[in-house]
């Protein structure tokens, strides 16, 4: 099934995460990507997706790309789970870091 091919991914992915290793990270988030073309518009799912990917751009420095994924991010968060809610805020957390590296 699909969502379970997306956890996968994503466990693999933050393995690789976890270990450093970026690239390898990234490859496994861009085929999450790829598998979250298949779900409805905004799935909840997606926003983990986008979380991790702006996470894994913040690591390789490409701090435009990972506000791009956390921003599309917080917009699926907030119409979700509220804007109050625990997952909200950390994502609003990883904005935070990005407009640190912009110098903002």
């Amino acid at each position: 099934p699909l969502i379970g091919m997306l956890f996968i991914r994503l466990a693999v992915a933050s393995v690789f995460d976890s270990a450093a290793n970026d690239e390898r990270a990234l490859a496994e988030l861009l085929e999450a990507q790829r598998l979250c073309n298949s779900l409805p518009h905004a799935h909840p799912i997606q926003a983990l997706v986008d979380s991790m990917l702006g996470v894994v751009y913040v690591h390789l420095s490409q701090h435009d790309i990972a506000a791009d994924h956390l921003v599309r991010c917080l917009e699926i968060r907030e119409n979700v789970l509220g804007a109050s809610h625990a997952d909200t805020g950390l994502v609003l957390n990883n904005i935070g870091v990005c407009l640190h590296y912009f110098g903002q």
